[in-house]
């Protein structure tokens, strides 16, 4: 459980693993503030914490990703519903740089890491926890880049279970 004392001064307490993504100032706000947001609601918890602080006293890991606007956001890449390429409305105008977007609990977040980096990253933070489609379809299609959800056991080809047949039903006649 981590202490967190909102901009309006309320102290809130949030289990560490409901914390899904910490961010910074957005560029229009004046002062330290920090977002949180997470399986405690929707919206962001408003903090006047520095992120980079209150990221360093959760119990929980959190990979560091680069915002467009080249400032840090914190993820659990566990929680990462879906990732993939920035649609043409995404692309925002230099010097902010958007390679990637992630969908965390129903917050779309850009990033300046490709899909490959942030793919890898992942693979790092949680191991097993995802397959792209055509690991899934054994190829038969590559034309999509976007994840599925956790796969528990793939049956290798040759394998009794893929190789058994269902037993057969008897007619009653």
């Amino acid at each position: 459980m981590v202490d967190i004392v909102a901009a309006t001064g309320t102290t809130v307490t949030v289990p560490d693993e409901a914390i899904n993504v910490v961010s910074g100032p957005y560029h229009s706000d004046s002062g330290t503030k920090s977002y949180v947001r997470g399986n405690f609601g929707p919206g962001a918890l408003e903090s006047k914490e520095n992120a980079s602080h209150l990221v360093g006293r959760l119990q929980v890991t959190l990979a560091m990703l680069t915002r467009p606007n080249g400032t840090p956001v914190w993820v659990k890449t566990r929680a990462i519903a879906i990732l993939r390429y920035p649609l043409d409305t995404e692309i925002q105008d230099p010097p902010n740089l958007v390679r990637s977007v992630i969908i965390v609990g129903g917050f779309l977040q850009a990033l300046q890491e490709d899909v490959a980096t942030v793919r890898q990253i992942m693979s790092k933070s949680a191991p097993g926890l995802l397959a792209t489609s055509s690991a899934l379809t054994r190829g038969l299609g590559e034309c999509t880049n976007e994840f599925f959800a956790k796969v528990t056991k793939v049956a290798r080809k040759g394998s009794e279970k893929v190789n058994r047949r269902a037993p057969r039903r008897r007619r009653k006649g």
